[in-house]
C-alpha cells in the first residue's frame, strides 16, 4: 500500500510542477501585451484572487508581474522567452 500512495504521491507532484509551469508561461507571455490587466491575467490563469497570483509570480521570478512588466518594457522584450524566469530583483538578467 505504501508503494501505491507513494506513486499517486510523484503523479500529483508532477502534475503540480506541470501546471505551475504553464501558469508562468502563460502570465510571462500576458504580461507582455500592454493592454492585460493583472486581475484579468490572474483571472484566467485561475487564482481566487490578485495577491495570491502576485505571490505565486514572485516565487516564480523573484519579482512582482508589475516589475516584470516593467522591466520587460525597458528592456525592449517581446517575448516571454527572453527574460529569465530567475531574473534578479536589481533588474538584470540571471547568469
Amino acid at each position: 500500500m505504501r508503494e501505491t500512495h507513494t506513486a499517486l504521491d510523484i503523479v500529483q507532484d508532477a502534475m503540480f510542477k506541470l501546471v505551475d509551469r504553464y501558469r508562468f508561461t502563460t502570465a510571462r507571455t500576458r504580461l507582455l501585451s500592454d493592454t492585460a490587466r493583472l486581475t484579468d491575467i490572474a483571472a484566467e490563469l485561475d487564482y481566487r484572487d490578485l495577491p495570491s497570483f502576485t505571490r505565486a509570480f514572485h516565487r516564480w521570478s523573484g519579482l512582482s508581474p508589475s516589475e516584470y512588466r516593467t522591466f520587460a518594457q525597458r528592456n525592449g522584450q517581446t517575448t516571454a522567452a527572453g527574460i529569465s524566469p530567475a531574473v534578479k530583483r536589481r533588474g538584470k538578467r540571471a547568469s
